[in-house]
């Protein structure tokens, strides 16, 4: 079938529209030109000053207006300059990476032990981290190492661990389940393995730990 020929109104509209953006780059083209160097430097410091005071302004709104946000962005960036500066002199925190899996649907998930003196296996406290979906717990955030650093785990007589679920921390997708993030099936296996949790259908061995506790993050 033949193409029907545009409107001869509208196309006269589409190239007035185009003739005046052709004039409008020509003029800015030919002041551009016209001007000599010395006043272009003028101009763009004048621009400068008159920027400059309503970008304070906006940013002084905004940190009146949302603190919390400023100052949470601040100590997360300073956390992170730590922990990179501690990689760079060779401190970072090493683990050792153990695969697990699922006893009904065979799927993998990671468990990240840290490479330190493990103390025995007494009555004592146990932490399973879980870091948010998009770190692995060993991102440039520092939230980790901040944790690790602030004296709430005693590392010399408590244990504790990185959990991932499938797909995250080395763990493979061997089954094509894909859960979710958020999906707790695979957390509550490695509990129960641990003894920290029972079900009718498990027959896991018992605790060997006098508190275990679950401490997860969003980022």
């Amino acid at each position: 079938p033949l193409t029907p020929l545009p409107n001869a109104a509208a196309m006269s509209g589409v190239l007035a529209d185009q003739r005046r953006l052709r004039a409008k780059k020509s003029l800015w083209q030919s002041l551009a030109l016209a001007l000599p160097w010395s006043a272009r430097r003028r101009l763009a410091l004048m621009l400068a000053r008159a920027l400059v005071p309503v970008g304070l302004c906006v940013w002084l709104r905004s940190l009146l207006f949302n603190f919390w946000w400023h100052r949470s962005m601040c100590s997360m960036l300073w956390r992170s300059a730590l922990v990179n500066a501690r990689r760079l002199l060779g401190q970072r925190q090493r683990y050792d990476i153990e695969i697990r899996q699922h006893r009904d649907n065979n799927e993998e998930y990671a468990v990240w032990w840290p490479k330190v003196a493990r103390p025995s296996k007494s009555k004592q406290r146990f932490w399973v981290l879980v870091p948010g979906g998009m770190s692995d717990g060993d991102s440039c955030a520092g939230y980790f190492d901040d944790l690790l650093r602030s004296g709430a785990i005693d590392r010399s007589t408590e244990r504790w661990c990185l959990f991932h679920n499938p797909g995250t921390g080395g763990a493979q997708w061997r089954n094509k389940t894909f859960v979710g993030l958020s999906d707790t099936m695979y957390l509550l296996d490695f509990l129960e393995s641990l003894g920290a949790l029972t079900s009718p259908e498990s027959n896991g061995p018992e605790c060997c730990y006098r508190e275990v506790i679950v401490l997860g993050f969003s980022v």
